[in-house]
């Protein structure tokens, strides 16, 4: 896996450094980095993040939502909290945090997730976009 060789040769390898045990680090890195078709699926590590957020929603409030519409959701997602969160006071701005509720919220309804209205949903993803933002800088 080429991210392994790379970080392998930046910290100096060597015959007594970084041999793997087994194959559970390149399944991590897996995890962030898939592709489909040699695309990446996941831009970023963010999006990927907004991608679990929403896939495990989902799960949690039993219903399916579609794999493609899931990646551009998580984009958007991504997009609108980075916006929201250039200003260095925005999560104690209540003008802020209601333009990301309103612009979550509007998002969320042209995507059609979840495909039954609920609250429940939408506050959680409120939740979650707020935390990572304000624990991932």
């Amino acid at each position: 896996m080429q991210v392994i060789e790379e970080l392998k040769e930046k910290f100096g390898g060597s015959q007594w450094l970084a041999h793997e045990k087994d194959d559970s680090f390149k399944s991590f890195i897996g995890q962030i980095y898939q592709t489909f078709g040699r695309q990446n699926l996941y831009p970023s590590v963010e999006e990927k993040v907004f991608y679990d957020i929403l896939q495990s929603i989902a799960k949690q409030f039993g219903f399916e939502y579609p794999e493609e519409k899931l990646l551009k959701l998580a984009a958007e997602i991504k997009t609108i909290v980075a916006d929201k969160s250039k200003y260095t006071d925005w999560s104690t701005r209540d003008d802020i945090k209601a333009e990301l509720k309103m612009d979550l919220i509007l998002i969320l309804a042209e995507y059609g997730y979840p495909p039954v209205t609920n609250d429940e949903v939408f506050k959680e993803i409120l939740e979650q976009a707020e935390n990572f933002k304000k624990y991932n800088g």
